[in-house]
């Protein structure tokens, strides 16, 4: 094109020199009599030139004549080259096995997008024409790459109070890597999903002579929250009763991106579970996090259950954590207590653990995917007989939110935790493992199911009305085992309902009913929930 360009003005040249007090330059096209005009010489030459960039490779000057004070130029554009056979220099030997297209602009857009991708944003992408070949026209694709640029750094603006080995960790995955828009696009989305922080923008890029620095604008999040479930439904007697939960959590209080949770819940057979959970994801600035859980349950004043649960953990990513736990248990027949197959008994073991994250974009969903794994090894004493046998627990979980189609969503899930006795085959029902209920079987009552293994999946169906209130039906089927019993009953739930985003929080109603598989529906036993969740 440069060759090009010189023969354009070597053309017009001598008519410059021979006007050199000439106003403007008026450039006529033609085919379609639409007239330019530009205000000297070199700039119609570049107008002239742009035509060649455009693909009208045939582009010729008919007249150059003087017009008043002004210089005429009236030029033929000719045919338009967009479908050519090709050959690329050696820079964009990549692209060799493209040998003709249909399309060159289309093309030339493609192959300036890639090279932006691979670290050169100030990339152009130039086209030769070579002539005809085999009687079709010929363009060699060449690039000007300008300089390879690599991300430096990854600055903190807005919000500067977040952890440095949070900002540690964000340059580790990014600084070093070649610039691309895919790069910042993938930040952008990873801190769109962060449940402390938001961007007050999108990302910036500043570019230097000597370096590339990202920016990211920052705001802290209102993520602490009040979730709070009522229950209503009726006992094994047919007695009304109110069961439900409450959890509260303080999140980023003391801006290190720490989770202190306080959860309570109570059954309608009157089991009551008081948990304290506090997690702190970076530990001396650096990417190993450490959580404590500990948990209270207490059944009719008949007995109690205390478990400790210390954590170390390894954030592999944003979304992915794994982690080490040690495990202490132990229980107590209260006074006056009249549980059967109720014992005594201390626990203390080891386990490993696995958990995957993805926020939802939609905040009334929550999450986009969630999957969590442990399973923990303890040795257990049952203190009356001096009894001792080893007991492994492991419990899987995982849900998932799908488009369909335009404002129709399926959610998918499924849990499963089983807990084996050890050799002697020994299990006390206070050591065994309890569900049911709003987050998990909801036609059952809260954590009123025992079981030594049980397994079921759900399917929701969603209609989002918009980002702020969905209608939805479900559907759960499951089994257990309680070896204690002898019995491995299917279970089923079934119900509809609808959840909306309000000024005070999002608010839940839903309606539930289910049972036994092979026994009757019982509109008794019909369980509603309302619930809302409160963000501060």
């Amino acid at each position: 094109m440069k060759a090009f360009a010189a023969r354009l003005f070597l053309l017009i040249f001598p008519l410059v020199c021979s006007l050199s007090f000439a106003q403007n330059f008026i450039l006529k096209d033609i085919e379609t009599g639409k007239e330019f005009v530009r205000k000297d010489s070199m700039s119609a030459v570049k107008f002239l030139d742009s035509l060649v960039s455009a693909n009208y490779f045939l582009t010729k000057i008919v007249v150059a004549e003087k017009y008043g004070s002004d210089v005429r130029i009236i030029f033929e554009k000719g045919k338009n080259f967009n479908q050519a056979r090709l050959e690329f220099s050696p820079e964009l030997s990549n692209y060799k096995r493209i040998t003709s297209t249909k399309n060159l602009d289309s093309l030339q857009k493609s192959i300036s997008r890639d090279l932006y991708n691979s670290g050169y944003p100030f990339n152009r992408v130039l086209t030769q024409w070579i002539g005809f070949k085999q009687g079709q026209a010929t363009v060699r694709l060449s690039a000007d790459l300008g300089e390879l640029r690599q991300i430096n750094s990854v600055e903190i603006r807005g919000y500067d109070k977040v952890p440095r080995a949070f900002v540690k960790n964000i340059n580790r995955r990014y600084a070093g890597k070649p610039y691309s828009q895919k790069l910042i696009q993938n930040l952008n989305t990873e801190i769109s999903q962060n449940q402390f922080i938001a961007l007050e923008r999108q990302a910036q890029t500043q570019f230097t002579k000597d370096s590339t620095k990202i920016y990211l604008f920052l705001q802290k999040k209102k993520a602490s929250s009040f979730d709070g479930i009522i229950g209503f439904g009726t006992d094994e007697r047919g007695k009304f009763k109110f069961n439900g939960l409450l959890d509260l959590q303080f999140i980023n209080l003391l801006n290190s991106f720490e989770d202190i949770s306080l959860h309570w819940q109570r059954s309608q057979d009157g089991g009551q579970n008081l948990s304290l959970q506090v997690d702190v994801p970076f530990l001396f600035k650096s990417r190993t996090g450490a959580n404590i859980d500990m948990n209270i349950f207490v059944q009719d004043s008949a007995f109690a259950k205390v478990r400790f649960l210390p954590s170390l953990y390894r954030q592999i990513n944003q979304r992915n954590k794994i982690g080490l736990n040690a495990l202490f248990e132990t229980s107590a027949v209260l006074e006056g207590g009249s549980y059967a197959n109720f014992e005594n008994y201390n626990s203390n073991g080891v386990g490993i653990w696995y958990s995957f994250t993805k926020n939802s974009e939609i905040p009334i969903f929550l999450y986009d995917t969630e999957l969590r794994t442990g399973v923990n090894i303890a040795k257990l004493k049952y203190n009356d007989s001096g009894h001792r046998t080893t007991q492994t627990k492991f419990e899987a979980g995982y849900g998932q939110n799908i488009k369909i189609f335009k404002q129709n969503w399926i959610n998918i899930s499924a849990e499963a935790a089983g807990i084996t006795p050890g050799s002697s085959n020994k299990t006390a029902d206070n050591t065994m493992l309890r569900f049911g209920g709003w987050k998990s079987m909801r036609s059952f009552g809260e954590q009123s199911i025992l079981a030594n293994f049980y397994a079921f999946g759900g399917l929701k169906y969603r209609y989002l009305v918009n980002d702020g209130i969905y209608f939805d039906l479900f559907g759960q089927y499951g089994f257990l085992e309680n070896k204690n019993l002898k019995k491995n009953p299917n279970l089923y739930s079934f119900g509809a309902g609808f959840t909306m985003q309000f000024k005070l929080g999002i608010m839940t109603f839903q309606l539930s009913n289910g049972g036994l598989s092979g026994t009757p529906l019982k509109f008794d036993d019909t369980k509603i929930h309302w619930g809302l969740l409160t963000k501060f």
